[in-house]
């Protein structure tokens, strides 16, 4: 643990950049290759001056808290792996002395490689925290890395990257950060050489349209582009990143078309969720660097589509990955156990669009998204294990569901210390004599101004509070507006505590309850925002699923079976009492279910984040299951998908396959059947039934033998349904 009370602002390489905006007009290339930071500063080029801006980390520290004890946790979870173990195989292809070992995983695979997020996240991790041992890492990693470009500026792990535009997009942000946030010398012309490569098209090609799908992620590629020109002010980072605009989308987000429709008609049956989101960030950053209307409206309207129709409760996003056409079909998602929201890659881009909403705008609204990834998306994920696993998915279902690790080092891998290391720099938003909080997480700002030093403090408990408190430590004697986002949960009119005396907060036409006046050290401002459980359906047409809420939390209850099969969903959450206690919890009257945030639940928990009655029976997988859509696969010999059932028999449904293998049935501890899968060509579904059981309370497991039809290519066995058989 890290005491940030010591800490002050230091003069930064972003700090100077920041400052020298709009100085003197974009160098080139050849003249910003190993430049002085005091040097590049003075040629990057102006930027729009948003209404609102962050802080970049700069005199902005976490103070103690759930939200604090994550942050230190994830930043010593990459720590503590060995910089050789890192960097090991780029030096094997590179022909350089290795030692170390592979990571395993999709690291070494060579799949959607995630060094440059891992340094990305590590350095924003210090630029938010002035740990020492990260800006030392992510030199380290940076210098080890550069040893490893080739004289052509080939800088892949291996000979077989499988996305060269995803992976070349992360390296460009992991050097820019090390270089803007770390003071890493070595990574701004490591960003030079291998954007060297980058542009040439025989390595990435160019941009093409497509109706859906990933493609390598191309899209994404803008955002960084434009930072990098802002940063370093090289216009060919601003011309590249033009390049790989998205305006196939874009254009139709901007006319405020149909995405899931092709301009002759043809239906688009699903995008790739987080990074078609993730994709939006270029329409931020295109903002910024040319202050052009036309990326702020098509944002503001892709923001608009996507929380009409495509959020969760949660702010989640995506089941299976997917953007579906409309929400009955994103609600018919709920049914299998898993994979309804890619949580760390997915909160990742919600950050970000948020944050350049929220900046770009003035408008407090934005930062209702930022919060719903701070408590149930990647605030709410559990830790990562030694071997890089983490909590890919988040499950909705309303048979329930629980927290897993899977994938060591994947794509979420890198996106958790991003998202992470953000809390820091969206707690506070400034302009001119104005600071505004964000999010309403314990947290000290040290802001030097034009009319002296501002020292400031967050003091909450929220969300187990509703208090939240600004204290001034120090302040300019001159006129400063204070205030607060007013969020769009709110259940009743919010108060405010000024002068010791109560009265309403009303929120201004941007949504920010704010005071202006000459403040004093200390002077407090605390604002009361009343929370209460609420539900809402899923379909606004239909009584269940339904998702339960405090506030910005989503709310999950655990019990054995489905709480609201018993009760059904109204009186679950009518008697639903808050706990005694500091933490936020409910206990159901007369009963021994109970409630907690999303984010309280630990790995393995069982828990129901969306009510209904008729929901069907929850299947347990363990093992190393995998999802086509509503299939769950496995083919590793051992792995079972469980669950209790009240009957006199159980239905089984899977999808037969040539590559299938045999599943025995064990029910009660007594395998009943082995079950062949084997089938030709062509998925048809099939249905084993169990029955004759004694009536009462069942378990059953469904367990991959490893035994095969001779005629099969595989032993894999799947789940599409289990359903239980009542009796007669």
């Amino acid at each position: 643990m890290v005491d940030v009370s010591d800490h002050r602002p230091a003069l930064s390489r972003r700090t100077l950049i920041a400052g020298a905006a709009g100085l003197a007009g974009a160098a080139s290339s050849a003249a910003l290759r190993g430049a002085s930071p005091a040097a590049t500063a003075a040629t990057v080029p102006a930027s729009v001056t948003d209404p609102l801006r962050t802080f970049d980390f700069t005199g902005v520290r976490l103070l103690p808290s759930r939200w604090r004890s994550q942050q230190d946790q994830v930043a010593d979870d990459y720590l503590h792996v060995p910089t050789d173990d890192y960097l090991h195989g780029f030096r094997v292809r590179a022909g350089l002395p290795a030692p170390g070992r592979e990571l395993g995983g999709w690291y070494s695979d060579d799949v959607f490689h995630d060094f440059g997020q891992i340094v990305s996240g590590l350095a924003r991790l210090h630029a938010g925290s002035g740990r020492p041992e990260l800006a030392a890492k992510v030199a380290e990693l940076v210098e080890g890395f550069v040893e490893c470009i080739e004289p052509d500026g080939y800088f892949f792990y291996t000979r077989h990257p499988n996305s060269v535009h995803y992976v070349y997009e992360k390296v460009l942000c992991g050097l820019l950060d090390a270089w803007l946030y770390c003071e890493v010398d070595a990574a701004l012309p490591a960003l030079h050489t291998v954007t060297d490569w980058a542009v040439d098209p025989a390595h990435l090609g160019r941009v093409r349209e497509h109706g859906g799908g990933w493609e390598g992620e191309w899209y994404t590629l803008s955002e960084n582009l434009y930072r990098a020109h802002l940063a370093t002010g090289d216009p060919r980072y601003l011309e590249f990143g033009r390049v790989w605009e998205y305006r196939s989308l874009w254009d139709r987000f901007f006319a405020g078309e149909n995405i899931f429709q092709t301009p002759d008609g043809q239906p688009v049956g699903h995008y790739h969720a987080y990074s078609h989101v993730n994709s939006l960030a270029g329409l931020g950053a295109g903002h910024r660097v040319t202050g052009d209307p036309y990326y702020l409206t098509a944002l503001r309207n892709a923001y608009d589509v996507l929380r009409g129709t495509h959020l969760w409760s949660t702010g989640g996003y995506g089941p299976f990955e997917q953007l579906l056409p409309d929400a009955a079909a994103r609600a018919a998602t709920l049914q299998p156990w898993h994979n309804h929201f890619e949580t760390l890659c997915g909160s990742w881009a919600a950050l970000k669009v948020s944050k350049y909403l929220v900046t770009a705008t003035g408008q407090a609204r934005y930062g209702d998204w930022a919060e719903q990834m701070l408590y149930n998306g990647v605030g709410a994920t559990i830790p990562m294990a030694a071997d890089g696993r983490v909590q890919y998915y988040s499950a909705y279902s309303p048979r329930g569901g629980r927290k897993v690790l899977v994938s060591p080092w994947s794509c979420c891998t890198g996106t958790r210390p991003q998202g992470v290391a953000d809390y820091t720099d969206q707690v506070f938003l400034h302009a001119e004599r104005r600071l505004m909080v964000n999010l309403f997480l314990p947290a000290r700002l040290e802001w030097p101004t034009g009319d002296g030093r501002i020292v400031a403090r967050v003091v909450t408990d929220f969300p187990a509070s509703s208090r939240v408190r600004l204290e001034l430590d120090e302040v300019p004697d001159v006129g400063l507006t204070l205030g607060f986002r007013a969020p769009g949960w709110l259940s009743r009119p919010p108060r405010l505590l000024v002068d010791g005396a109560w009265r309403p907060a009303r929120p201004d036409a941007d949504g920010w309850i704010a005071v202006t006046r000459r403040w004093h050290p200390g002077d407090r401002l605390e604002l009361d925002l009343p929370m209460e459980l609420e539900t809402t359906p899923v379909l606004p047409d239909r009584p269940a699923p339904v998702a339960v809420t405090y506030g910005p939390v989503s709310v999950a209850y655990a019990a054995g079976r489905n709480p609201a099969r018993d009760l059904g969903v109204d009186q679950l959450v009518r008697r639903s009492q808050r706990a005694a206690g500091p933490d936020l919890a409910w206990r159901v009257s007369g009963t021994s279910v109970t409630a907690r945030p999303f984010f309280a639940y630990g790995e393995d928990e069982l828990y129901y984040l969306h009510l209904d009655p008729d929901a069907g029976l929850y299947v347990r997988l363990d093992g190393q299951w995998g999802s086509l859509s509503f299939i769950s696969v496995t083919s590793f010999a051992g792995d079972t998908a469980s669950c209790e059932f009240d009957g006199t028999g159980l239905r089984w449904v899977w999808v037969e396959g040539e590559s299938n293998g045999i599943a025995d049935v064990e029910v009660d501890g007594s395998i009943l059947r082995a079950v062949d899968l084997y089938g030709p060509p062509g998925s048809a579904l099939r249905t084993t039934e169990i029955t004759g059981l004694a009536p009462g309370r069942h378990h059953v497991r469904l367990i991959c033998s490893g035994r095969h039809n001779p005629a099969s290519g595989g032993i894999s066995i799947n789940v599409v349904d289990v359903e239980a058989i009542p009796p007669a």
